[in-house]
């Protein structure tokens, strides 16, 4: 015997409407998730303006870009991260050792033109450490080095800060 047609119908509506409500809920759900999930509206902490000086006898020729290059890096990689510089707050770098190739001949010779050398003696709430790096790659020069030692001095400085 069939069943009511009009029953039928009712039971088919209620399975698609319940479907159709289970949808719902997940669609809704994707989009208000991360906003019910959302952490702290604080900013993270500020971190201290990075000064750079030379402090090197043997950095001869010294460039002077280098250390505009490194305060300009630090900076980006605390935007990056969500934090502000304090200009009221210093931590002082100091360039302890220094050799750049010649541009040209570390494009022509590579690895046989030596080595480009950067090192940074850093001090921050009583703790001193060192920063640096090198590269004797023949395609990245002296902005890839002071690229990766700012980025070092931040993440360093960041853990100091955790750690006080």
């Amino acid at each position: 015997m069939m069943p009511y047609p009009c029953r039928m119908l009712r039971t088919t509506t209620t399975n698609a409407g319940t479907r159709m409500l289970k949808q719902l809920v997940l669609v809704l759900s994707l989009f208000l998730a991360p906003l019910l999930v959302r952490g702290s509206d604080t900013p993270p902490a500020g971190v201290p303006k990075l000064v750079v000086s030379w402090s090197c006898e043997k950095c001869h020729p010294a460039n002077p870009k280098v250390p505009p290059l490194l305060e300009q890096f630090y900076k980006e990689a605390a935007d990056r991260d969500g934090r502000a510089i304090d200009e009221a707050n210093v931590v002082n770098g100091a360039i302890t050792t220094f050799r750049q190739r010649n541009p040209g001949l570390r494009v022509m010779v590579g690895i046989m033109a030596g080595k480009d050398r950067l090192i940074l003696t850093v001090t921050y709430k009583g703790t001193t450490f060192t920063a640096g790096d090198y590269s004797a790659n023949a395609i990245e020069g002296m902005n890839y080095l002071c690229e990766s030692v700012a980025k070092d001095i931040y993440k360093k400085i960041v853990e100091i800060d955790g750690a006080h």
